[in-house]
């Protein structure tokens, strides 16, 4: 609209000036006609410009007309989230819902582009769907907050058209279904979880026996024979035997583990053991290892409940996974830091990273994308189900081709106290 103002302005002073030619230099001569079929050309313009500003206005007056006093106190008294915008994804309007659900004043976002990370071209095909088939209903969305979050929302898109159905703008009207979406998330774990620990204990027995009959003939028979080869296949065979065993093992540990004695344990201490262990492989592999909790002398206040031998698992697991993650050498990083009452470790890895379908399964049982007979799919849902039963939580982060970022919460002595009596 500025431009055709310029524009409008520009060729009424051309007009002024044409005028003024003709009554002071041109009256009477040759160029009379030609000056006066130019000045009626321009006055025609214009008009035209003058009846386009009109148009635009009165599309902007039934924009407004939207959002009245009346709907607009509709509108900021919504508990549903609602933010409008006009054709080109500015904002328009910004309710108080809007303002708490994204962090977002309303004097932050009015007048500015879309403010949501979306592609271009991705965006450009949503307005033409509005456009010409209307709007999106029930999508669930996600969206990132001013501080970074992510929320899932439940979200319909409206698009407004003007009396001559020009399409002037949309509205997205959005629910918080963050917490529900968790909850049924962890419903489902929980089912899945139950399932597993009915079948499991039924499948060791099944395996276990076989296992230990074949076990028991193949050291007999490596007692008996005296062949070199033949004795070597058996020692094969006792190995896999053994690694099969194994894995029942864990299936039990996973499906019923009994209750540890829990004692003070410095996190220092452990993580600094499990460097030392796997110090010489790190050298081997290129991997350099940086960590900021400093010797265990110096972060005796980083104490939390837990079994020694458990706290070791769950790092081991860690420690396992980065370096078979990083076969051409790389960085893992280690962060301690308290938080009020918790202790947040941050494990971190420059390995090839986890795809992104495959984030929400890497704690299921069974799941694992390692070559067969080199993981059993069990390690991080042990790791997760022991720092959920010392209080804690685990997240994970990754991007393919940049590394892996677990973070782990674990509750210090004084909240473990709290969370075990409570218990």
């Amino acid at each position: 609209m500025g431009l055709s103002r310029l524009t409008l302005l520009l060729s009424a002073l051309f007009v002024v000036i044409l005028w003024i030619l003709e009554l002071f230099f041109l009256k009477g001569s040759i160029f009379s006609i030609f000056l006066y079929i130019l000045l009626g050309g321009m006055i025609g313009f214009i008009l035209f410009l003058n009846f386009d500003l009109l148009r635009e206005r009165e599309s902007m007056k039934d924009f407004i007309f939207l959002f009245d006093r009346k709907y607009r106190n509709i509108t900021e008294n919504a508990d549903e989230a609602i933010m409008v915008y006009d054709r080109e994804g500015r904002v328009v309007e910004w309710n108080r819902s809007a303002e708490k659900l994204f962090g977002l004043k309303k004097q932050e976002v009015i007048g500015r582009e879309y403010p949501f990370e979306i592609e271009r071209d991705r965006f450009m095909e949503r307005m033409d769907w509005l456009e010409r088939w209307g709007s999106f209903k029930n999508e669930i969305v996600k969206r990132k907050r001013k501080d970074g979050a992510v929320v899932t929302l439940r979200m319909s898109t409206i698009p407004f058209f003007n009396r001559e159905r020009e399409f002037i703008g949309f509205a997205e009207i959005a629910m918080d279904i963050t917490e529900v979406m968790e909850a049924k998330q962890a419903m489902q774990d929980m089912e899945r979880m139950a399932i597993f620990s009915e079948i499991a204990p039924g499948l060791a027995h099944q395996l276990n026996t076989p296992l230990a009959s074949i076990q028991l003939m193949a050291q007999m028979l490596h007692e008996e024979v005296e062949n070199p080869e033949i004795r070597e296949d058996l020692l094969n065979i006792e190995k896999q035997v053994a690694y099969c065993k194994s894995i029942v093992d864990k299936l039990m540990r996973l499906s019923r583990r009994p209750r540890t004695k829990k004692t003070s344990v410095s996190f220092c201490k452990v993580v600094g053991e499990l460097i030392n262990f796997y110090s010489k492989e790190l050298t081997r592999k290129n991997i350099r290892i940086n960590y900021s909790f400093g010797p265990p002398e110096s972060c005796r206040d980083c104490s939390i409940k837990a079994d020694p031998e458990e706290l070791s698992h769950v790092f081991l697991n860690l420690f396992s996974n980065s370096i078979d993650a990083m076969p051409n050498g790389g960085e893992i990083e280690i962060t301690c830091r308290k938080v009020r009452d918790w202790l947040s470790v941050t494990f971190r890895d420059t390995g090839v990273g986890i795809p992104p379908e495959n984030i929400p399964k890497i704690f299921d049982p069974f799941f694992t994308t390692k070559e067969s007979g080199k993981g059993t799919g069990l390690g991080l849902s042990l790791v997760k189900r022991i720092v959920e039963e010392y209080g804690g939580d685990i997240k994970v982060r990754s991007r393919v081709g940049e590394g892996t970022e677990f973070v782990i919460r674990f509750p210090l002595n004084s909240r473990a106290e709290e969370v075990s009596e409570s218990e």
